[in-house]
């Protein structure tokens, strides 16, 4: 199982990004948190106007679980 975690930086001050974490996680298999990681690019601007994509994580819950601090 993955999580999906997108790093979203406002388009005036590229230093200034929040961390978004998907909805729609757990996805069963890398190549499905990745085919979200798509959609959310194509569609953060319909959402989120002033802010752009600039990095995505899937996590591998199973190997990389402690490195999310809920």
């Amino acid at each position: 199982m993955y999580l999906l975690f997108v790093l979203a930086c406002f388009v005036n001050n590229p230093k200034e990004c929040v961390t978004l974490q998907d909805l729609y996680s757990p996805h069963k298999s890398h190549d499905k948190c990745l085919a979200r990681a798509y959609v959310i690019a194509k569609e953060m601007r319909l959402y989120m106007p002033d802010y752009f994509p600039k990095s995505y994580k899937c996590l591998n819950m199973e190997k990389e679980a402690e490195k999310v601090d809920t």
